[in-house]
């Protein structure tokens, strides 16, 4: 997308700008930093035109060294949105604490001050620019690609306006406020951060941080900017693909009296495609043989816009298209370009940075993350409650990856959503779908995440897929499903995770696990807290939550086998995405692919890849054990501690007891009103082997009584937990414990399905002869659906 005169205007761009002394800024030593710290130049940070989807040629980067100053502000913590109408309206100030390097937010390492800007305060910038002479008779805009959280600005002294919203994109006409010569800007930036009802995402005061937060960013955090744009122009444009071409709806500033859109179409440089229609109205624009756009193939056309009054061209804006769609199909599939989509992998992208905390710190460490995405075998990325800089996405569309995007948060813990908060809320929702909608690499909204200030889920989960109806729409990623949207989203961190077999609600939404993994490395020299230590991980066998790797040999040994474990749920249940937490570490959460640091990745990108690759190959299974009659009778609860007792009924040698046939799948009503057991129910089953398989997983299914209830109403004034429906169990292989855990999921998704796979020493236990597999559940009473198999299987 970049051409010459892209160049050449840059340069121009920068010379205008003031050239700050080497010696007023220095990144700020933090415990972990990145290949481009060093890289970072004063005089131009980031300093790429923001916007490669809507580029005109006269802009002005106002990026660089900035005066600062801090002040206090009357703020108390409180509940709900704001009451006042502005915390960022005073008087400018008469001082400077020194200077900051925009567009890094004043908490990061690379502005050079370090400092968490906290709600009892408010942070002023302030920097001098001239405009080009060419700019002269033109309408000057001042862009901000995004500032956390309420945004006033001030031009030679005069206040122009304010904006709130700490993630989507805003602007200001200044060229009233404009004169010849220097002109001075200030702005004035305040965050309240977790303390009202604010989308804030994973920020969180440090005395206040509970679970996976982060510490935050206040103030500017993308690139600010200049743009001089006729008295008639393009304000924006609105680029819907189809699979023959697009339909392009733009808005405008100023007169559109007999104001045509020409529309150009380019391929390598060679025209394709033109319209030409009043700039009224949407028009669609047909592309012959056209190339389609997919994560394997992500061919983007050029695209030139021009605004045309009586043959002449008033304004021109270049942009680009990706043509593909998505959709779901009736039985829940995705669809892609009218096509089964592939499967979906891809990591949790909290977009974090050491160096620049939100903000990237260099245009290459952008492609980095998402050419190591490609190189580990990944098309997707699940975008956490935040967004990143345009140009993060315009990488992911001319790479090829698959982007879910969630709307930001509210506050998780405390905090009350109110008329208010939900309003600014979905106000700053919909920026966000206007800004970002023309990046062909977005296929989803996920509208609320893990119960975090959910409210109103079906109302705005319809608002949002009303919003954009060219998406699919996740209405609940986590948690508290109300079977709203497209997708049913399972969270389960447990190294032998468990999901719904079914949509629940009855919807057939497509079945995805929007957030699983969470396996713990933390590599020695790699902390964020110094005293941080590696929690030390348990055998395969006893794996419960999430993992905890050893090192990196123990990494390699339990990784392909935890993923051949999920691979069941896409060969025998047909889940269609996996999202794995996360791409790298992040300050105290030590479970990505990379270290926080970006510098290492804790498997060679190949073994990755490998890896995840397995997860598309077909699979054929053979039944070993569950198809016939169980026998049933009443045990003693085994213990509960880290070993349990042997239980001389699960052995192949067990005397005969009080057994009663059991056929299973149960289903209808309490398992133990039918068998009349309590307090646990044992079940025990013979098999006879002719040889060792190669690869064998045992599989739980489970209904738990309130497992079709209706899903915990919203709680609006802090953060309700899981309603899980959980069937507790036992499993034990020839007498000998074999897993123990929990079968089930959210209240309201129905039946439960577990895959238990066998490690290589039990495979090797399963020789030819008589074998006993037992299975004690000990809640039997809420039990009124069960199943267990087990299954050898080839294909891996």
């Amino acid at each position: 997308m970049k051409s010459l005169a892209f160049a050449a205007v840059l340069a121009v761009s920068l010379a205008f700008a003031p050239a700050p002394a080497a010696a007023d800024w220095v990144p700020v030593k933090a415990p972990l930093d990145t290949p481009w710290t060093a890289r970072v130049d004063p005089a131009h940070p980031l300093p790429e035109h923001p916007r490669p989807d809507f580029h005109r040629e006269a802009w002005l980067s106002l990026n660089g060294l900035w005066d600062y100053a801090l002040e206090p502000v009357d703020f108390k913590p409180m509940q709900g949105f704001i009451k006042v109408a502005s915390m960022t309206t005073g008087p400018l100030p008469a001082k400077y604490s020194g200077r900051i390097l925009v567009p890094f937010a004043i908490d990061a390492p690379l502005s050079g001050i370090m400092h968490v800007l906290r709600p009892q305060e408010r942070l002023w910038y302030h920097r001098e620019f001239e405009l080009p002479t060419a700019w002269q008779g033109q309408r000057v805009l001042l862009h901000f690609e995004a500032s956390d959280w309420e945004t006033s600005l001030y031009v030679n002294g005069q206040r122009v306006g304010q904006h709130r919203g700490g993630y989507d994109p805003f602007e200001f006409d200044i060229t009233e406020q404009l004169r010849a010569g220097a002109n001075t800007l200030h702005v004035c930036v305040w965050d309240g951060t977790e303390q009202h009802c604010q989308p804030v995402g994973k920020q969180i005061m440090p005395e206040n941080r509970q679970g996976f937060r982060y510490q935050p960013t206040g103030g500017i955090w993308q690139t600010v900017w200049l743009e001089a744009v006729p008295a008639t122009a393009l304000a924006g444009i609105s680029i819907t693909p189809s699979l023959t071409g697009a339909t392009l709806t733009p808005t405008l500033h100023g007169s559109t009296a007999g104001i045509t859109l020409r529309t150009t179409a380019r391929d390598g440089g060679k025209v394709v495609a033109t319209a030409e229609t009043p700039a009224t109205g949407p028009q669609t624009l047909a592309i012959p043989q056209p190339k389609l756009w997919s994560p394997d193939s992500p061919h983007l056309y050029d695209l030139t816009l021009e605004l045309v009054r009586a043959g002449r061209v008033i304004d021109t804006v270049t942009s680009y298209v990706g043509l593909r769609t998505i959709a779901r199909d009736a039985t829940g599939r995705f669809l892609l370009n009218g096509r089964p989509a592939p499967f979906m992998l891809g990591p949790l992208d909290q977009g974090y940075w050491p160096d620049g905390i939100l903000t990237p710190p260099h245009e290459d460490a952008i492609t980095f993350d998402l050419s190591y995405l490609k190189s580990i075998g990944c098309n997707l990325v699940r975008v956490h409650i935040k967004t990143h800089p345009t140009r993060w996405y315009y990488h992911a569309d001319r790479l090829g990856l698959l982007v879910w995007q969630d709307m930001i948060c509210t506050p998780k813990y405390g905090q009350t959503v109110d008329a208010a908060g939900s309003d600014n809320w979905r106000h700053e929702f919909q920026e966000i779908i206007t800004d970002f909608h023309n990046h062909p690499s977005i296929i989803q909204w996920i509208v609320f995440n893990e119960a975090w200030g959910q409210h109103d889920t079906t109302k705005n989960t319809a608002w949002a897929a009303a919003a954009d109806p060219s998406r699919l729409i996740l209405g609940a990623s986590g948690w508290t499903d109300v079977g709203s949207g497209d997708v049913l989203d399972v969270h389960n961190y447990t190294f032998y995770p468990s999901a719904p077999t079914t949509d629940g609600f009855g919807r057939n939404r497509a079945r995805v696990f929007g957030e699983l993994g969470g396996h713990n490395l933390l590599l020695p020299g790699q902390q964020w807290h110094p005293d941080q230590q590696q929690a030390v991980g348990p055998s395969l066998e006893r794996a419960g939550g999430r993992m905890n790797f050893n090192s990196t040999a123990d990494l390699a040994a339990k990784y392909p086998f935890y993923f051949r474990n999920l691979h069941h749920f896409v060969a025998r249940q047909g889940y269609q995405a996996f999202v794995y937490t996360q791409i790298s570490d992040i300050e105290h959460e030590c479970n990505g692919w990379l270290t926080y640091d970006r510098r290492i990745s804790k498997l060679p990108a190949g073994e990755f890849r490998r890896i995840h690759e397995t997860l598309s190959q077909p699979r054929t299974y053979a039944l070993l054990a569950g198809g016939n009659p169980w026998q049933a009778r009443r045990v003693p609860a085994a213990a509960r501690g880290a070993e349990f007792t042997p239980l001389p009924w699960t052995a192949p040698t067990a005397a005969p007891g009080p057994d009663t046939p059991l056929t299973l799948p149960h289903a209808g009503g309490p398992i133990a009103a039918a068998q009349k057991a309590t307090p646990a129910l044992g079940l025990r089953q013979e098999f006879t082997l002719t040889a060792t398989p190669a690869r064998a997983v045992l599989e739980l299914r489970a209904t738990h009584r309130d497992a079709h209830g209706e899903p915990p109403a919203p709680k609006l004034d802090g953060h309700r937990p899981q309603a899980r429906t959980d069937v507790p169990f036992v499993a034990y292989l020839d007498g000998k414990l074999f897993r123990r855990g929990a079968c089930g999921g959210q209240r309201g998704q129905g039946e439960g399905v577990m895959y238990l796979e066998l490690t290589d020493p039990e495979l090797a236990t399963l020789t030819p002869g008589r074998h006993t597999l037992a299975i004690e559940l000990s809640a039997p009473e809420t039990t009124i659906g069960f199943d267990a198999k087990l299954w050898s299987y080839l294909g891996f």
